[in-house]
């Protein structure tokens, strides 16, 4: 996570969250649903760990009409999207 608060995400996050990856057949995603807030906010902290190391920013969005976040490299070049 970027600030690395782990326990803030944890209790942010409903008991029953779940995480669903799905790269369209074109990238890399998580083939299994994550299930439960301390997994999600591992999963979570392990991802955000990657993209800032890999120098790729969060940035807020718009998907399908619901709130989510795009993610972009150094280039503003779209990385991958979430919903939520």
């Amino acid at each position: 996570m970027i600030r690395g608060d782990l326990d803030g995400l944890v209790r942010l996050l409903a008991t029953d969250a779940a995480f669903y990856g799905d790269g369209g057949g074109k990238a890399a995603a998580f083939t299994r649903p994550v299930a439960g807030a301390d997994r999600v906010a591992r999963l979570l902290s392990g991802v955000f760990a990657k993209f800032k190391s890999a120098g790729i920013r969060i940035v807020r969005a718009e998907v399908n009409g619901q709130p989510g976040a795009k993610f972009v490299d150094a280039s503003d070049r779209l990385v991958g999207v979430w919903s939520l």
